[in-house]
């Protein structure tokens, strides 16, 4: 059986298959092992996952067909027009590597470089990396409610928020809020702290407010005065 190198995505409907064997194939089955030194035990390995297989060989895509060749090769611009597709995915490509001594199927990613050389016009060279892809998937855990005093509390759970935040300059007016006098037994001072304002400011509420009195002085309040409260 014949050796055979081909690159695809979107589920194998475009593929590309390499004219040229190369001379030599790289492949580093990594390890991302750790050490850290104990005390009295000396150096200790730390086992981690197997770090992504990377593959690397170098060739030529032939302006026409050669020997070592298949009998009708890609055009060499249609190839590199077809690895910089390739790289650009937002996913992954497949290679696939059939008869040889160590065959190998995997989804990966791609880098690579090309060059012409003087004496081959048309003919790309390059050196192409392989590196294994592997996609991260998100375990979903599912939640049984039983109680149904559980579950009306989780409908009743609102999410907060967030405050909307006010465009341009921060206004420095003094906020304002009215008060209407109940009973005669309240006065200026003891409506300011039922509104949560500095007595120290009464006289200050007592100008703003001063037309709406009918005798001079912040204690003479009568019911149904409406007051403006400055903050």
């Amino acid at each position: 059986m014949s050796s055979e190198m081909w690159l695809t995505y979107d589920s194998n409907q475009k593929k590309l298959r390499f004219p040229v064997l190369p001379e030599k194939i790289d492949i580093a089955y990594g390890s991302k092992d750790d050490s850290v030194y104990i005390q009295d035990k000396g150096e200790v390995i730390l086992s981690m996952k197997p770090a992504a297989t990377q593959i690397k060989f170098s060739s030529y895509f032939p302006a026409k067909a050669c020997q070592g060749s298949v009998e009708k090769p890609i055009k060499p611009k249609k190839a590199l027009a077809f690895l910089k597709t390739v790289q650009k995915l937002d996913g992954c490509a497949r290679f696939v590597y059939t008869g040889g001594a160590i065959p190998i199927a995997m989804n990966c990613r791609i880098a690579f470089t090309v060059k012409e050389e003087g004496g081959d016009v048309g003919t790309i060279h390059y050196t192409i990396t392989i590196k294994e892809y592997k996609e991260i998937k998100v375990r979903k855990i599912k939640v049984k409610v039983n109680d149904s005093a559980t579950v009306a509390n989780l409908s009743e759970t609102k999410v907060a928020q967030p405050k909307s935040e006010t465009k341009g300059r921060a206004s420095t007016k003094p906020k304002e809020e009215t008060y209407t006098v109940k009973t005669s037994d309240e006065n200026l001072y003891t409506i300011m702290k039922k509104v949560g304002v500095d007595v120290d400011k009464v006289m200050d509420v007592y100008n703003a407010n001063k037309p709406t009195f009918r005798e001079k002085g912040p204690y003479f309040t009568y019911p149904g005065q409406t007051l403006k409260i400055v903050q």
